[in-house]
């Protein structure tokens, strides 16, 4: 997954290319060359500045994810599965203190959970904690019912999603499934022995995202922009997430986003 300042910079640094095309119609050649090497200073600057502290916000988060996704990688046993008919709510028992050790005293996220693969274990199953009240304390959660597990529901498109990938990635905005608010959520399916068990994530609630990136100034007219990894708008004054840098206003930014995909 490519970071999140690397793609910040490029960005800034693309839009300055499209920009000094347009400065060369109507300046000199010395007053275009100075400006542009003075806006690229500052924006080069600025976004590294920007990129850091985003990457840093959604880092802990991934790390976290990461430490779940090992722990159940060693600790989940597919033969006592098989031979216990209580070793799932045994499992569960002793996953919910690990999340809760991983997760009180953060508010880096809203809630951190596993789903088991029904398909494994022949029931509906997870283990999810979640801080409902902004306090930093992980409580336990209902566990999700049978009418949320249909590839139709929007909310659980990161779910089948993520059982599709072999790697982490990012959602688009959904609602909660433990809590009435819009999250993206960051999720990784969980193989062993080329088994599916589950998919480990945690929800970071959108509106703090929203807050961070509309915050960003750029100069007295610019603003920040956020998009996932195929270029769809997550954070923007104008788009949603259902418009692509690479067609909106009929692919005007094409150009940019050939830039970007290249690098």
């Amino acid at each position: 997954m490519r970071k999140i300042s690397t793609k910040i910079i490029i960005t800034i640094i693309s839009c300055c290319i499209v920009l000094s095309s347009i400065l060369g119609v109507i300046s000199i050649t010395v007053g275009k060359r100075f400006i542009n090497n003075d806006a690229m200073d500052k924006l080069l600057y600025m976004s590294q500045s920007i990129g850091g502290n985003l990457d840093r916000k959604f880092e802990l988060p991934v790390n976290k994810v990461d430490s779940l996704y090992y722990n159940v990688m060693s600790t989940f046993d597919i033969q006592q599965l098989k031979a216990d008919t209580q070793y799932i709510e045994k499992y569960k028992g002793v996953l919910a203190s690990t999340i809760k050790n991983y997760s009180d005293g953060s508010k880096d996220y809203l809630s951190m959970y596993f789903i088991l693969n029904p398909d494994l274990t022949g029931n509906l199953a997870d283990v999810t904690l979640a801080d409902t009240k902004g306090t930093g304390s992980f409580q336990i959660q209902s566990e999700l019912t049978k009418d949320k597990y249909d590839s139709k529901n929007e909310n659980m498109q990161w779910y089948y999603e993520t059982m599709k990938q072999k790697d982490g990635n990012w959602s688009i905005p959904h609602a909660a499934s433990t809590i009435d608010l819009e999250v993206i959520t960051y999720s990784k399916p969980v193989f062993k022995d080329n088994i599916l068990i589950g998919v480990v994530g945690v929800d970071l609630k959108f509106s703090d995202i929203k807050d961070l990136i509309n915050g960003i100034k750029v100069y007295n007219t610019g603003y920040a922009a956020l998009y996932n990894d195929n270029f769809d708008y997550l954070v923007h004054p104008d788009f949603t997430y259902k418009d692509n840098l690479a067609t909106v206003k009929d692919s005007v930014y094409k150009d940019i986003y050939d830039q970007i995909k290249c690098r």
